[in-house]
């Protein structure tokens, strides 16, 4: 008898302990797992906060160019020329999306760092190593760097025609010597 008796109250401490359980979890669900405020509480509608650029936030720019690949990182307070009028402080990532030169994206956005980046635009590293033949003291001569403003490397002996006089000041660019042996060919002939 005796352990009838205990065999009930088991039962009897299992079944309310799985009904509280029950309990539990259909107020939970019902409530869409907000937790209950206190008497008469309504459910939060408040919006998380914002996230803003602060003082230590770190601003990551970054520049690939497609046709070689190289990768301009800008770092520290460093940054690429036509940002140097926006103020950061303070900006959400919404204002700042609206601030960002055509060219540009925001990759990433937190209170600790801001990742812009842009694919494209003429590589300095590359450019350095670009050559094309222009107009020096009347003479075709050739340059190396971005036309009209490289540096001479060599005057040649060629006077400039004044019917290719307009194209040879743009300059034009080259890149293998054979390249070059062409175009002096075609316009000294």
């Amino acid at each position: 008898m005796r352990r009838r008796k205990r065999h009930r109250r088991r039962r009897a401490v299992f079944l309310v302990v799985v009904l509280f359980g029950l309990t539990l979890a259909g107020s939970y669900l019902l409530t869409g797992g907000e937790q209950a405020q206190g008497p008469g509480a309504s459910p939060s509608l408040e919006q998380p906060a914002q996230e803003n650029v602060s003082g230590s936030t770190e601003i990551i720019f970054r520049q690939r160019f497609e046709q070689c690949g190289h990768i301009n990182t800008w770092l520290g307070g460093d940054m690429p020329a036509e940002f140097a009028l926006i103020n950061f402080a303070d900006l959400t990532k919404e204002q700042l999306e609206a601030l960002l030169p055509a060219n540009w994206r925001l990759t990433e956005f937190s209170s600790a760092a801001i990742i812009l980046e842009s694919v494209g635009g003429q590589c300095r590293y590359c450019l350095a190593d670009q050559r094309y033949i222009g107009v020096h003291d009347g003479k075709i001569a050739i340059f190396r760097g971005l036309p009209p403003a490289g540096s001479l490397e060599q005057v040649t002996p060629f006077e400039v025609k004044e019917d290719v006089r307009e194209q040879l000041e743009k300059g034009i660019t080259f890149s293998t010597e054979e390249e070059l042996l062409k175009l002096l060919e075609s316009y000294t002939s």
